[in-house]
């Protein structure tokens, strides 16, 4: 195994922590949406402050970030590249194991990472919610909002943790090559 495709492991890894990153982002996508919907219905609320530019700035931070993601995830190799020098590519070093168990062990602990840090804010505002539907206080769509989200975190961490060897085998397959999953598929037609 070579030098720079330790560097293509990192750069994986980081743009696989990236996606936890983009959600808790896209909250704050969802909650300027709100809040600019709310200060157009009640102009007073807000003392005529116009909220479109937060908005805008919000979800053009969202999209940069997505761009970052798909850069990491999707074009590994060339950003490698950029950093690899000459020597990166002929030097070759052993490794206790191959590109796809890396990766696999880098979603687990990523998922669980994520699992650990949403699962307690999910559960708290789960329960806030529940309590205020029963003695039937007002919930906003905030409320809704946060639950909504803590809730996608525990998902996608639970996504990364039950489906880390088909992601594993996916990422970090080469281009041409067929992975463990492309190959059952393609037995399972036949």
């Amino acid at each position: 195994m070579k030098k720079s495709d330790f560097y293509e492991f990192a750069i994986k890894i980081l743009g696989i922590y990236m996606v936890i990153s983009l959600i808790e982002n896209l909250k704050e996508v969802i909650m300027s949406g709100i809040f600019l919907i709310q200060s157009q219905d009640d102009q007073q609320q807000v003392n005529d402050f116009d909220l479109t530019p937060v908005f805008f700035v919000t979800l053009i931070i969202f999209l940069i970030l997505i761009a970052f993601t798909w850069l990491l995830l999707f074009k590994t190799r060339k950003i490698a590249s950029l950093i690899c020098t000459e020597e990166d590519y002929a030097e070759t070093t052993k490794l206790f194991t191959d590109k796809k168990t890396i990766i696999e062990i880098a979603l687990i602990i990523v998922g669980l990472i994520t699992i650990i840090s949403a699962m307690p804010e999910f559960v708290s505002r789960l329960k806030n919610y529940i309590y205020m539907s029963q003695y039937k206080y007002t919930t906003t769509m905030s409320d809704k909002t946060f639950i909504l989200i803590s809730g996608l975190k525990v998902v996608v961490g639970y996504i990364a943790i039950r489906y880390s060897k088909a992601i594993s085998a996916y990422v970090s397959k080469e281009k041409g090559q067929k992975t463990d999953v492309d190959e059952n598929q393609t037995n399972l037609k036949e």
